[in-house]
């Protein structure tokens, strides 16, 4: 009797090996734990959090395993701490933190980072002090407004400057020159890009408003304020009568056009702090 093409195949390559229960376990285990660190979380708060926890380390392991004998071990410890407490609190309180707060977080990672470089004997013990800023930059670029990054990357630019100098170390310009332009590239490029997607994602292309998840986004933010401060919040629905007809008799065209053009007369008149969205389609 013949055998089928599949049935030769699997006889020559055998069956697929299945991964190992201890490997299905691990990787199980790996996803629960993932899940319960960001649990409940913004993403602003358990990036940042881990973020400094990965430093924190860092600085531990150089001061278990200096890289010289002359490193700055004492500081490097106490750096070290600074960043395992900073992180848990953060983890902590993530709920709590407003967004200005992880903004003074950050810079304050960055102070930190160049008081280590103003202390480190060693280019080794600099160069790992100063790959810290990279990262600082990158999570700057990705949750904060173009003001916070552009204060973050001149914070990180005069802090590492000073630290340099103070730690007396030679070549100091080319390592200045190189680290100063990672950050200002990392800064621009990246803060512009989260910029742009961030505005994709909460704008609605035909009016130039807020969609529904910019909306919610906005009430909620708009909600806790109301509740911490006593304010009053108000909030009116629109909608448009008899624009189905509009959209009937002279075209989806004209009908968007109008959408369009009250949206931008809706904007121009309403107060600074007033929020304008366009919930779906007509209201």
């Amino acid at each position: 009797m013949s055998r089928s093409p599949s049935q030769s195949l699997l006889q020559e390559t055998g069956p697929t090996k299945a991964r190992s229960p201890l490997a299905q376990s691990g990787a199980a285990l790996a996803r629960s734990l993932a899940r319960r660190v960001v649990a409940r979380r913004p993403s602003i708060a358990w990036s940042l959090a881990l973020l400094f926890m990965f430093k924190g380390l860092v600085c531990l392991f150089v001061v278990v395993f200096p890289i010289s004998p002359t490193e700055p071990v004492a500081l490097l410890g106490v750096a070290g701490a600074i960043g395992i407490s900073s992180a848990t609190g953060i983890w902590l309180l993530a709920r709590r933190i407003p967004t200005f707060g992880f903004e003074l977080l950050a810079a304050g990672g960055s102070l930190v980072t160049s008081g280590v470089v103003a202390h480190a004997t060693t280019h080794g013990g600099m160069m790992i002090a100063a790959f810290s800023y990279p990262w600082i930059a990158i999570y700057s670029a990705h949750f904060f407004a173009r003001r916070a990054v552009i204060a973050q990357g001149v914070l990180i630019s005069v802090g590492f400057g000073v630290g340099l100098l103070l730690g007396g170390l030679s070549h100091i310009v080319i390592y200045w020159v190189i680290v100063t332009v990672t950050i200002w590239s990392i800064c621009l490029v990246l803060g512009h890009l989260s910029e742009s997607l961030r505005r994709r994602a909460d704008t609605d292309p035909l009016t130039g408003l807020l969609n529904r998840n910019g909306f919610m986004a906005a009430a909620v933010r708009e909600h806790a304020i109301a509740q911490r401060s006593g304010n009053r919040l108000t909030l009116a629905v629109l909608d448009l009568d008899g624009f189905k007809q509009i959209n009937d008799l002279r075209g989806h065209v004209v009908g968007d056009r109008v959408l369009a053009d009250l949206g931008r007369s809706w904007r121009e008149r309403l107060r600074a702090g007033d929020i304008l969205a366009r919930h779906g389609g007509d209201e």
